[in-house]
């Protein structure tokens, strides 16, 4: 994901952390689960 953005992993990592803290989740797997529950995902 930073190549294609053309951003470093940190700053990848460091947006990550703020999302997850925003949806007072702790993992990317839980916030993929939040999405779900909130309609912000189409299922397959």
């Amino acid at each position: 994901m930073a190549r294609s953005l053309a951003l470093s992993e940190k700053t990848i990592e460091f947006h990550l952390k703020n999302l997850r803290a925003k949806l007072q989740v702790n993992s990317r797997v839980a916030a993929a689960l939040w999405a779900k529950a909130h309609g912000l995902l189409a299922a397959p």
